[in-house]
């Protein structure tokens, strides 16, 4: 924190390895690099040489905010790479929460980190902050979050935990790439709100592997005519929830409270994995606006199989028949050439929707 509070906008600050335990605040726009810095957080030789960014002991939890950050983003244009940030050592209760990287900015780059075991989110891009006196609303641009490895969050598999996502992009606009997200409740939630994205900008979530017990990519609350999100060439899979938490539902693809702008799921392989929900889905629309989930595998390429795995009004014709990785040293999913070609068998009554949204229902 020392070096952040004496150093001038535009510096570079290099940490050194070892363990450090505080909560950081970045109030001057610098760039912080870890000795992994440029080494994505998923590489083999990450673990060691690491500066890992803990949580303080006995840590006194923010009773005006009820929010702690092991790094706090309040400057623009800051970038975050190649630390491991670590929240083992914090334990909040009731609405407390803890973060691992909390950005509250605009332009905010977190790359080649390691971000784990928080019990809230590990990567949180937020509109929301405290002013001095009072929770406010900013929405955010720009950020970046590439290439990190993020995993356990509701390390101390608390039941009643609403949140536990791996990333949250609330209120922002940017791109989602390349990270790896494991042992979450929900890997990603995006969650637009009324963002106006004056410049028509394109959110991008892609090149990303997803685990959740309950979601795998989950796009909430965008209420705004002009809001636009892609998920593209993503790895969704369920996993095993914490024992002690029961699951009734897992949603690989989840939309839900979508009123306004454009969402597009595509080239995406979600498959059930190891989840164990009384209800599974590969794609759930709970809005009654449509959109578009098409060429993404569903585990199989049986549309009989596949049919029971959608839900509400969701555009998903033709899906891919072929769920190989084509190209395994690039980062995500990408399909074989050629083989979104699966479509209903029309010899009896489905629920299936052409990529037109006209209904196929009832078709003998």
């Amino acid at each position: 924190q020392y070096a952040i509070d004496e150093a001038t906008s535009g510096d570079v600050l290099n940490a050194s390895s070892g363990t450090f335990a505080e909560e950081v605040v970045v109030h001057t726009t610098v760039e912080l690099r870890g000795p992994l810095y440029g080494v994505a957080g998923y590489d083999i030789s990450r673990g060691t040489g690491e500066a890992v960014v803990r949580f303080p002991s006995a840590l006194v939890p923010n009773a005006t905010t009820e929010d702690n950050d092991i790094f706090k983003i309040t400057a623009d244009n800051v970038i975050i790479d190649g630390f491991t940030v670590d929240g083992q050592d914090y334990n909040p209760s009731g609405n407390y929460q803890a973060v691992g990287i909390m950005s509250e900015a605009d332009n905010s780059v977190i790359r080649n980190n390691r971000v784990i075991n928080s019990e809230t989110v590990n990567i949180w891009v937020s509109s929301w902050y405290w002013n001095g006196s009072t929770w406010a609303t900013e929405y955010r641009n720009g950020a970046v979050i590439e290439n990190n490895y993020t995993a356990n969050t509701n390390i101390f598999n608390r039941p009643d935990m609403a949140y536990a996502y791996g990333i949250y992009v609330q209120g922002a606009y940017g791109d989602v790439l390349n990270n790896v997200v494991e042992d979450c409740r929900a890997g990603i939630q995006v969650q637009p709100y009324n963002h106006p994205n004056s410049t028509s900008d394109v959110g991008i979530v892609s090149g990303n592997s997803f685990e959740g017990y309950t979601k795998g990519m989950y796009f909430n609350y965008s209420q705004n005519a002009n809001g636009n999100w892609q998920f593209i060439n993503n790895f969704v899979s369920g996993i095993v929830p914490p024992t002690g938490v029961t699951v009734t539902e897992w949603t690989g693809i989840s939309v839900q409270t979508y009123s306004g702008g454009a969402v597009d799921f595509f080239e995406n392989s979600i498959t059930l994995g190891g989840a164990v929900a009384t209800n599974k889905y590969t794609v759930k629309n709970f809005s009654t606006l449509s959109f578009t989930a098409t060429c993404n595998w569903h585990g199989t390429d049986d549309g009989d199989v596949i049919a029971p795995l959608i839900s509400g009004d969701v555009d998903y014709v033709y899906w891919l028949e072929d769920g190989t990785d084509n190209e395994l040293a690039t980062p995500g999913f990408q399909p074989t050439p050629g083989s979104c070609t699966g479509a209903p068998d029309l010899t009896g009554t489905y629920k299936y929707y052409n990529s037109g949204l006209t209904p196929l229902n009832a078709i003998t």
